[in-house]
């Protein structure tokens, strides 16, 4: 514990914040050989430098938390990552290289991907047999994308946890408080004898 205080006494002190930047000030927070976290006015980004593969993976398990395809679409998509030209919006499919890429026995399942990507608005048909043309809104054809979410706090907002709970934090209502059979008789009970009291007087 003295190590630990000892090692806080030898960090520097400031006689004014020195965290006071301009909105427009893009500062780095943290960097190492793979990883860059900067900051700007509200804004963190996390840089990573991943491997082709790695690439792909996170690439395609970023749209899958925004949309829901099924398995041979995640597939398709992961194959259609990995078989795009950089900066090229359109893609042909090889039913057989599919095939083998993802493991299926089936063309079935090739088309059913193919089939909910376009459901989803990420390719769509050309004129041109197992031509597709791209949405660059979802595929990148790029080797860097940034994928962004905005959390935003709701002051006047209560959560159901906090619904549940008194000022103090404890539950309003555990489950030994709960009405159960004998509980309602009970309170029946004492509502009778309240109206008797009532009435006498």
């Amino acid at each position: 514990m003295k190590t630990k205080i000892s090692n806080l006494r030898a960090q520097l002190k400031y006689e004014y914040s020195p965290f006071i930047f301009t909105d427009s000030s893009l500062v780095t927070i943290l960097k190492d050989n793979r990883n860059r976290i900067t900051s700007r006015g509200g804004e963190m980004i996390r840089s990573r430098e991943l491997s082709n593969t790695e690439f792909v993976d996170e690439y395609v398990q970023h749209i899958c938390k925004w949309i829901s395809l099924i398995n041979p679409a995640k597939k398709m998509l992961t194959y259609i990552l990995t078989i795009m030209q950089e900066r090229n919006e359109q893609v042909i499919i090889d039913i057989d290289r599919a095939l083998a890429f993802t493991g299926y026995s089936s063309d079935v399942s090739i088309y059913d991907g193919l089939n909910d990507l376009v459901n989803h608005q990420i390719i769509a048909r050309s004129m041109t047999p197992f031509m597709f043309y791209v949405n660059t809104r979802y595929i990148i054809p790029d080797n860097m994308v940034q994928f962004s979410e905005r959390i935003i706090r709701n002051k006047q907002a209560i959560s159901e946890k906090e619904k549940m709970q008194d000022i103090n934090g404890n539950d309003k209502i555990s489950s030994g408080d709960m009405p159960g059979p004998d509980n309602k008789k009970e309170q029946k009970e004492d509502l009778y004898q309240m109206l008797l009291q009532k009435e006498k007087k």
